[in-house]
This record gives structure tokens, C-alpha cells and sequence, in this order.
């Protein structure tokens, strides 16, 4: 199991590693937004609190550079915190955010402060230094960690794994580290040093070697949107086209694969047909989109477009131009295969997923 923790995101996948080094993808991507930031924002609900949110978005708007310097100083403060850590962190609280509260309330910011709930684990000393309790900076990562962990439990119940790998910034946290390590003992934690740079390292390496990884899970279905002869009472008016071949329905997700589907990197999938519209079409679009539902009726309908292939036809004139079209899946495009069953003319064409 990979758990890249990132700022923003959790991102979790499985890997079954073959006896030629290939990797296998068994379980697709998955997460939620539990990353470092959701530790700051802990951090931002107190000091939103203590302050008002008007005092402290005028600090934001007119002391940029002080706000910036805020962030960067608890960003490093908030990576030494440990489960056994009893001592206060210590931060600079900038004059100018100080001074805006004063100006604005007329209260000095660290007896306002030591008049609060938290008077015990939050104290301004010698001026402008902050310090907070060890154990409400550990609070700070409760929510985070309390959503990661569970997540985490869920997918091990149907995968058996024999070791994690840590990785992403919010990975080099002891507090994020340990909650792992303590929740699963059996399984072999493994935190690579500079765990902030090993994303980085293994796409340049996948750039060299892009065939390590032979087979995925796809995270989405996906299919092509096309028409189906329109049945009143079944297909919504709305939907109804009046085309050179009949009234037609419009917006049908037409699928190729399913979610959760292994496939092979760069092997062909199902080959579907397709014709035009109109005897005058000279162009055929293949729009292709994708959905977390198995199977999508409507493409305006928990669905969101990818991309799109303009095929030419080579006639016109004619309805029964067909078109042949499959995708195949690598691990960040998605490459269309188009081909005239008329002529055998092959169209091909990627389009970037992260899916």
C-alpha cells in the first residue's frame, strides 16, 4: 500500500510487485482531503476564534508577507509534534496582527486571550511569542488522523498487504507516522527519508522506465456519449433529436469499461461502432467521458467530459459510414483508437486523465 500524504490530499493505492520487478495495480486511487492543510486549518479555526475573522482577514489583506511568514513558522513547527511531546511549541505572532487587533477592539491581544477557554494552553510571552500546549498542537491533527485511519482500515479489509509506504510531505509527521505504525502493527511501515521528494523521484523514474507498471484498476468508467433511437415515454423530450436517420436520443454514455475493472497498460479495450448522423457529415466526434457510477445513463448525469477525437469521414452522402472506436488505458493517458470499417483508415489520438 502507497498512502501519499500530501498538503491537500490523501491519496492511496496497492501495488502487487511481480517476480520481473512490474508492478500491478490491485487496488485504484483513493483518499480524501485529510493532508497537511486540514492540520492548519485546525489551527486557523482557533486563531479565527481568538481574533474574528474580520481582524484577521484585514491582517491577511494588508500584511501579506507577515501572514505568509505566520504559516511557513507553524508549517515547521507542526512536524516536530510528537505523541510524547510535553513541551509548549513557541511562534512569533507577527506586531502587525497584534497592533490590527488592538486597533480594532482596543484590547491588548494576550489578556484578551488569558480570558478565554484557552487560557491553559494558550499564552503570549515576552511581547509577541506564542506558545501552545503540546496537547492542544496534538489536537490539531485529531481530525486528520481520525479519518485517515479508519479509511485505511476499510480498504485492508478486503486487501491483504505486507507493507506501507509513507510518502508526501505530511508524511514526514511523527504524529501521522506513529497513528499508522500504532493501528498497524502487523504490516511493515516504510518511511523513505525526504518523503516530501519521493513522488517527485518516482516520476522521473517512471518517465525512464514508463513499462514498470503492466496492469491497473481503473478509479472511473468510462465510455463514449452517442445516440440510441428515441422511444417516447422511455428517453426524457428534452433528449430528442431529429436526425437524417430518425429521431434519435441524445446524450447516451455509451460504455467501454467499468470502474474497478483491471486492464492491461496499453492494450486495446472493447471495440464499439458508431455512425453519423447526417448524410452530409464529414466529421464524426468521439466525446469521451467518465463517471463513478457502473453504469451511467445520461452523460450530463454523474458524468464529466475528458476529451474528444474529431474522426473524418471520407464520404458523404451516406449514413452507413461506420466507425470503429476502443481506448486503451496507460497510467496518464488515454489513448482512442478510431478506425473507418469502409476504408480502414485509424485514427489515434491521447487525451491526459489522472483516473
Amino acid at each position: 500500500m502507497i498512502i501519499d500524504a500530501g498538503g491537500g490530499t490523501i491519496d492511496i493505492t496497492i501495488h502487487k510487485v511481480g517476480e520481473n520487478g512490474n508492478m500491478k495495480e490491485v487496488h485504484a486511487a483513493c483518499g480524501g482531503d485529510w493532508g497537511g492543510t486540514a492540520v492548519d486549518k485546525e489551527f486557523e479555526t482557533v486563531l479565527l476564534e481568538l481574533i474574528g475573522s474580520q481582524i484577521f482577514h484585514r491582517f491577511k489583506n494588508e500584511n501579506m508577507e507577515d501572514y505568509l511568514e505566520l504559516w511557513r513558522d507553524f508549517e515547521v513547527k507542526k512536524k516536530s509534534i510528537t505523541p510524547s511531546s510535553i513541551r509548549a511549541t513557541k511562534m512569533t505572532i507577527p506586531l502587525s496582527l497584534m497592533e490590527t487587533f488592538k486597533d480594532k477592539t482596543h484590547k491588548d491581544l494576550a489578556k484578551s486571550i488569558s480570558e478565554t477557554h484557552y487560557a491553559k494552553d494558550i499564552e503570549i510571552k515576552s511581547g509577541n511569542k506564542m506558545a501552545i500546549s503540546a496537547n492542544m498542537m496534538r489536537s490539531f491533527f485529531t481530525n486528520s488522523i481520525n479519518s485517515i485511519i479508519p479509511f485505511v482500515t476499510t480498504i485492508l479489509e478486503s486487501k491483504k498487504v505486507a507493507a506501507i509506504l509513507m510518502v508526501g510531505g505530511y508524511s514526514e509527521s511523527i504524529m501521522l507516522q506513529d497513528a499508522v505504525k500504532t493501528n498497524f502493527p502487523e504490516i511493515e511501515i516504510v518511511v523513505p527519508e525526504e518523503t516530501s521528494y519521493s513522488v517527485m523521484k518516482g516520476a522521473i523514474i517512471f518517465g525512464f522506465i514508463p513499462t514498470i507498471i503492466s496492469k491497473r484498476v481503473l478509479k472511473y468508467t468510462y465510455g463514449v456519449r452517442t445516440t440510441v433511437n428515441f422511444f417516447k415515454g422511455k428517453h426524457p423530450e428534452s433528449k430528442r433529436m431529429q436526425t437524417d436517420a430518425g429521431d434519435k436520443c441524445q446524450g447516451i454514455f455509451d460504455k467501454h469499461v467499468e470502474k474497478d475493472q483491471e486492464v492491461n497498460v496499453g492494450e486495446t479495450q472493447v471495440w464499439r461502432v458508431y455512425t453519423p448522423l447526417y448524410k452530409t457529415q464529414k466529421h464524426l466526434n468521439i466525446s469521451v467521458f467518465a463517471s463513478e457510477k457502473s453504469n451511467p445513463e445520461y452523460t450530463d448525469k454523474d458524468c464529466h467530459f475528458v476529451g474528444k477525437v474529431i474522426v473524418d469521414l471520407s464520404d458523404s452522402g451516406e449514413l452507413d459510414r461506420k466507425i470503429e472506436v476502443a481506448l486503451s488505458f496507460s497510467c496518464t493517458e488515454i489513448v482512442v483508437a478510431a478506425k473507418e470499417m469502409k476504408t480502414g483508415k485509424e485514427t489515434h489520438a491521447t487525451i491526459d486523465f489522472l483516473g
